[in-house]
């Protein structure tokens, strides 16, 4: 007779890597389609050791996972915690998403509303920061909202100020790909009614 042996596993204990290398790591699975995989590793650490970039990352990997509202609610805490930019602009992105899914007509509203004010808020604080690509994007997407609220006075002077960064930026020397500079121009341009530069 064959003697049962229990069979013990072990997990492996894995190099820890730094904040910036799972930054790099959970950022990098989220652009190549793999938001649970960014999710698996942000959750890997305690949540003390977690930075902004982190709980922005985790954030949009929910969000990517079909969990918007939960993603809406770790966003706002953090952002009440560490009111940064890019958080700002996630939690904006997050609430027009749920503008996007959600029925209800009053709660549409809401998110909408939200979401306008957050890219706003967004937008000036990356332009405080100087960080132009960021702002350009941020503005554009205050414009975008601005529109679906009815509010073409906001969403011509937002979408000037997207088309102004956005000019400067094209005319400056950087190695930076302009792809999503030329994308943010079109659409300033169509907000503010030259379809033919848009074009």
């Amino acid at each position: 007779m064959i003697a049962s042996r229990a069979i013990r596993f072990v997990k492996e204990e894995e190099p820890e890597i730094s904040i910036q290398q799972l930054e790099a790591q959970a950022e990098r699975a989220i652009v190549i389609g793999e938001p649970i995989v960014a999710f698996d590793l942000l959750i890997s650490r305690d949540n003390e050791q977690l930075s902004a970039k982190c709980w922005q990352l985790l954030g949009q990997a929910l969000a990517n996972c079909g969990s918007p509202l939960r993603a809406r609610d770790i966003l706002e805490e953090q952002y009440l915690n560490t009111p940064t930019p890019e958080l700002c602009a996630s939690l904006a992105r997050i609430n027009k998403d749920l503008w996007k899914v959600t029925r209800d007509a009053g709660k549409r509203q809401q998110f909408l509303a939200r979401s306008h004010g957050l890219y706003v808020e967004a937008a000036e604080k990356f332009d405080r920061a100087g960080i132009d690509h960021e702002s350009s994007y941020s503005w554009i997407n205050a414009a975008s909202t601005a529109v679906f609220m009815a509010r073409r006075d906001l969403a011509e002077k937002y979408a000037e100020k997207a088309r102004s960064l956005c000019k400067a930026l094209l005319d400056s020397e950087t190695t930076r790909s302009t792809h999503w500079i030329e994308a943010t121009l079109g659409e300033a341009m169509i907000i503010l009614g030259d379809t033919h530069q848009a074009q």
